[in-house]
């Protein structure tokens, strides 16, 4: 199998340029990531029956953990 086309991190840009890549020039993609989860920093959590999406930019995360805001 050949691949074209490398993209190092599964992040939300990643993830849509592989899907582009894949879709609009019928290119296959491999996909390089070294953490468990895909998506970055964004996540969805259930809060009371309404599931909402957080998005904290990776630069932001360990000042809003020290301060306890997540």
């Amino acid at each position: 199998m050949k691949i074209r086309n490398l993209i190092v991190g599964a992040e939300i840009s990643g993830l849509v340029l592989a899907e582009r890549i894949v879709n609009d020039l019928k290119e296959k993609v491999l996909i390089i990531h070294r953490r468990n989860d895909i998506g970055g920093n964004i996540y969805d959590y259930d809060k009371e029956g309404i599931l909402s999406i957080n998005m904290v930019p990776i630069f932001f995360t360990p000042i809003i953990k020290k301060y306890g805001i997540i």
